[in-house]
């Protein structure tokens, strides 16, 4: 073209062409011209995938630990001083410290045991199948109650035969009776006929023919008595016959003939065991195929092993009282006492078997709980500087009592302790000074010792 300048493309423009060409391609997808993506329409993917990359949260210091109260150091008199309020100090309680005659007592924890007399086990006596199980686990049962029945073809063949031998004693004494009868008619007519031929009215041989006839029929008497004996005998081996199955003669209906036996249990006490159920095949006892049904326990006496030292041995004797507790039963004891010494020794732990034995007509004690058994010594009692068990606290491993050192203030004093009688505990060693006419707090110590605790983590200490 003439008069036509050739010019040159500026270069901010060819830029921003290549800008343009790139975003087209990396928004093929999108139906927004380059032109709207250029000025902001919609942002740029390339630009809206960028994260910045996230931040690491910044350390925070641990706390400090807080202090340890069993670490205490009970040697400052300012770590173990309490001061409470009027209004709590109103519901402490102390009682003196003082010289007392402790019993000496033994101390053991055992568990209960059920009895060897208390203890029975049901088992079938014949080979059959269990029908009915009419007790369970825990309940309580009384002697001779039935507690299962099986079905046994055997029990009514022995139910018959026992019938049929019965019937057979009953037919030989009657027998008896008859022949008994007919002896007394002999003897009497052979008088008669003695007297008359004294008379001279009945011939000899009259007299004669009544002796033969006492003779013959004292003869069938004998036979008659040898039968009955063995009659009886086949009606005893026929009612043992039944026994052995388990079955009571006694109950029996002769017109009614059951092939079910009834299981019963042999004691009175609580059903411990159950390993029966209905449609359960069991042997006969004393077949491989036997098993025991059930385990019957009496639980109104139980036993309590302990486990003595065997230095310890020497100090009790048979017959002494024991006094057990157990957390089943807060607040109640129950007495027993030794029945047997020393029964078995254990070459490992250097102790000795005693067994003890408990009333327990309630059956609060149960095989297994767990029990703490104070047993009563032969040694005489001896006085010795004492406080009551209710006083005493423990803190980082060492005893301590709280004294009261005035209306509202109260010092832990540290001590080791030796015997206790139950009620109080001997001071064997009187770390810190405490004396016969202090006062210790018995009803509050764990609230003291609890002060004195919150003392130390607060920083108090």
């Amino acid at each position: 073209m003439i008069g036509k300048k050739n010019r040159r493309t500026p270069i901010w423009l060819t830029l921003a062409a290549v800008i343009l060409s790139s975003c087209s391609l990396l928004d093929s997808s999108s139906k927004q011209t380059p032109l709207a993506m250029m000025v902001g329409a919609k942002p740029l993917k390339l630009f809206a995938a960028y994260k910045s990359p996230p931040r690491k949260p910044e350390a925070k210091p641990l706390p400090a630990p807080a202090p340890d109260p069993a670490n205490i150091d009970l040697s400052k008199p300012a770590n173990v001083t309490v001061t409470l309020s009027a209004g709590a100090a109103g519901n402490i309680t102390v009682a003196p410290v003082g010289t007392r005659s402790l019993k000496q007592a033994l101390r053991f924890s055992s568990t209960v045991e059920s009895s060897n007399p208390g203890t029975a086990s049901v088992t079938s006596m014949v080979h059959g199948i269990i029908t009915r199980v009419l007790v369970d686990v825990g309940d309580t049962v009384k002697a001779g109650q039935v507690v299962a029945y099986i079905n046994c073809p055997e029990l009514s063949d022995a139910q018959s035969s026992f019938v049929e031998r019965k019937a057979r004693v009953m037919e030989a004494a009657a027998n008896v009776d008859l022949i008994k009868t007919r002896v007394s008619l002999a003897e009497a007519d052979a008088a008669r006929l003695k007297t008359l031929f004294g008379e001279g009215i009945s011939a000899k041989k009259d007299v004669e023919a009544g002796q033969s006839r006492i003779a013959s029929t004292k003869a069938e008497l004998e036979t008659a008595k040898a039968m009955l004996a063995a009659s009886q005998i086949q009606f005893t081996a026929a009612r043992s016959r039944l026994v052995s199955l388990g079955f009571d003669p006694q109950s029996m209906e002769e017109s009614k003939l059951t092939t079910e036996l009834a299981l019963r249990s042999p004691i009175s006490g609580q059903v411990s065991q159950r390993n029966a159920q209905a449609g359960q095949t069991v042997g006969a006892s004393g077949s491989p195929a036997a098993t025991v049904l059930f385990t019957i326990v009496d639980l109104s006496r139980v036993w309590v092993m302990l486990e003595v030292p065997q230095s310890e041995v020497s100090k009790i004797k048979l017959n002494a009282p024991v006094t057990f507790t157990t957390e089943v039963a807060p607040g109640q004891k129950f007495i027993g006492r030794v029945t047997r010494l020393g029964e078995r020794f254990d070459p490992q732990s250097r102790t000795a078997s005693v067994r003890t034995e408990i009333e327990n007509p309630r059956a609060i004690l149960k095989p297994g709980l767990l029990v703490l058994a104070e047993v009563a010594t032969s040694a005489a009692p001896q006085d010795k500087l004492s406080i009551p068990n209710a006083a005493i606290q423990r803190i980082g491993g060492q005893d301590l009592v709280f004294k009261k050192t005035g209306p509202q203030s109260y010092r832990a004093y540290r001590l080791k302790l030796g015997d206790s009688d139950g009620l109080n505990t001997e001071v064997k060693e009187n770390t810190d000074g405490l004396t016969n006419h202090d006062w210790v707090v018995t009803s509050g110590s764990f609230f003291l010792k609890s002060e004195l605790m919150r003392k130390s983590i607060g920083g108090g200490i």
